[in-house]
């Protein structure tokens, strides 16, 4: 299967391509529902048409606009001359768009789509009656067949049941959807040496139950650093979920609510609970079982550890935990030492390659500017939302602009990072 290009603006992750009167109520309808579920926005023709439109206009501009196409081969989807055109136009895609092709071998085999056996023979024969006139058009459906039959797919014969096999395409198409989305330009300035310290530490063949402690003041970023670090990895769990704000969600809701928040974002269960012992234990019996990976952003108390995620023996093996607190002793308390990781500031040059995408739209200082940014970054200290809230208060702005606001920075401590903050928003 070829990649789609990252840097085309894709509208659907995917488009599904089916017979409907063959698999819309059961295959088509599952696997439409689990790509949903992860978070993968598949077009279904019964579900995406706008009114008044042509169908065939929508459904060839649904494929243009799509990252992956999923053509489920059925015994019929040859009898129908929209699922001829669609493949035919999906295999275009493939060559043109860079479209990755992912075929699905429905009751039939990859030869008989690629040599038109039966029962796609008797189809075809019925298309050459009708379009006689026409024969370049048949010709170019047989075209699209015997090219889809070459790709690897998958062959529901060879899978223990649907679901399996839903499992594997859905397993296949996440990842790469991730990679899709697209980024701001500054949040991976800096960054991926970090990730790469944190996943070590997470060892992710070990089959074990790992949580890893993120340090660091506020506004270095550590909500950002776990954010990548949650797309990128979540679909190698059964289930997963960030909660983010958590030592302010415990100040004003309480832990029992974010012990329900957990329950149905791993389970997908709405269960009521009435102390924060109880959720606990729900909690550690529900998911001891499961492979999940959970995200706990900005904690700051050991309660919320406590009752939570517990210890290694509430979760399933291969699970990962990640928190995120200012608070290096109680992280400490929880995980260990040895599984804490600080967050650093950013180097100068890293510093001074955020600013500037801030500041100036690119990754370098715009002429005569250079030591005025320098200035910047020196005040900054290499403090990430510092960087970011400052960098537009500069963006348009004279020299003279420049060094009024940089002779204000200078009149701030260093520890003071409110204040430098606090320049910016004004």
């Amino acid at each position: 299967m070829s990649y789609a290009s990252p840097s085309k603006d894709w509208k659907y992750d995917v488009f599904l391509s089916f017979r409907g009167e063959d698999t819309r109520k059961n295959f088509v309808s599952h696997l439409y529902n689990a790509l949903e579920q992860r978070g993968i926005h598949a077009f279904k023709d019964d579900d995406r048409l706008e009114t008044g439109k042509s169908i065939s206009y929508e459904l060839l501009k649904a494929i243009e606009e799509s990252r992956f196409a999923v053509v489920i081969f059925s015994k019929s989807y040859a009898s129908s001359k929209w699922c001829s055109e669609e493949l035919a136009h999906i295999i275009k895609c493939q060559s043109e768009l860079e479209q990755t092709v992912i075929p699905i071998f429905y009751d039939v085999s990859p030869s008989d789509v690629r040599h038109q056996n039966p029962p796609f023979a008797e189809s075809f024969s019925q298309h050459e009656e009708k379009y006689k006139d026409d024969m370049e058009k048949v010709q170019r459906w047989r075209d699209a067949f015997a090219e889809a039959g070459k790709l690897s797919g998958h062959d529901l014969k060879n899978y223990k049941d649907e679901v399996d096999c839903i499992n594997k395409v859905v397993d296949y198409i996440l990842p790469k959807s991730l990679q899709a989305i697209p980024t701001s330009s500054g949040s991976l300035v800096g960054v991926e040496p970090q990730i790469e310290k944190i996943i070590s530490l997470w060892d992710m063949e070990s089959n074990d139950v790992r949580s890893i402690g993120i340090w660091g003041m506020s506004g270095i970023g550590k909500t950002e650093i776990v954010s990548i670090i949650y797309e990128r990895y979540r679909h190698l769990f059964d289930a997963d979920c960030f909660l983010g704000d958590v030592g302010e969600i415990y100040q004003k809701k309480g832990l029992t609510w974010i012990q329900q928040a957990l329950i149905r974002k791993l389970l997908g269960k709405k269960i009521p609970i009435t102390s924060e012992r109880e959720g606990a234990i729900l909690i550690r019996n529900q998911l001891c079982w499961k492979k999940v990976l959970v995200i706990l952003d900005d904690v700051n108390h050991l309660n919320q550890l406590k009752f939570l995620v517990g210890g290694t023996e509430w979760f399933g093996g291969g699970s990962r935990v990640l928190i995120t607190t200012r608070d290096k002793h109680l992280i400490i308390a929880h995980v260990g030492e040895n599984k804490v990781y600080e967050v650093l500031l950013l180097s100068e040059n890293d510093a001074l390659e955020l600013f500037c995408l801030h500041a100036f739209k690119r990754k370098s200082p715009e002429r005569d500017f250079e030591e005025l940014s320098r200035e910047v970054v020196k005040y900054a200290d290499g403090l990430p939302l510092a960087l970011e809230v400052l960098g537009p208060s500069f963006c348009g702005r004279n020299k003279e602009q420049w060094r009024d606001i940089i002779d204000r920075l200078k009149k701030i401590p260093n520890d003071d990072i409110l204040g430098k903050l606090k320049i910016g928003l004004d």
